[in-house]
């Protein structure tokens, strides 16, 4: 998924708000870089360090991309 990808499903102010606040707590960048960026720059930061699991309306799983091997180890998928 691209951060334009993800930009379009943000239906919620809310959602992106926590987007720019986990990159804030995960340190991908500094608060008055992260100010500055547009809601797409913030997409696109996001996806470079996480990996995008779920998306539906109000909620979207992020998995660290370090942590997506261990993720695939516990999570099993049932597909038709």
């Amino acid at each position: 998924m691209t951060g334009n990808e993800l930009n379009a499903k943000l239906h919620y102010l809310g959602v992106e708000r926590d987007l720019r606040e986990l990159a804030l707590k995960s340190q991908l960048i500094e608060a008055d870089k992260l100010a500055l960026m547009s809601t797409i720059e913030v997409c696109d930061l996001v996806i470079q360090n996480y990996q995008v699991i779920f998306c539906e309306k109000e909620t979207i799983g992020l998995v660290k991309n370090e942590d997506i091997g261990e993720y695939l180890e516990i999570v099993k998928f049932i597909k038709r």
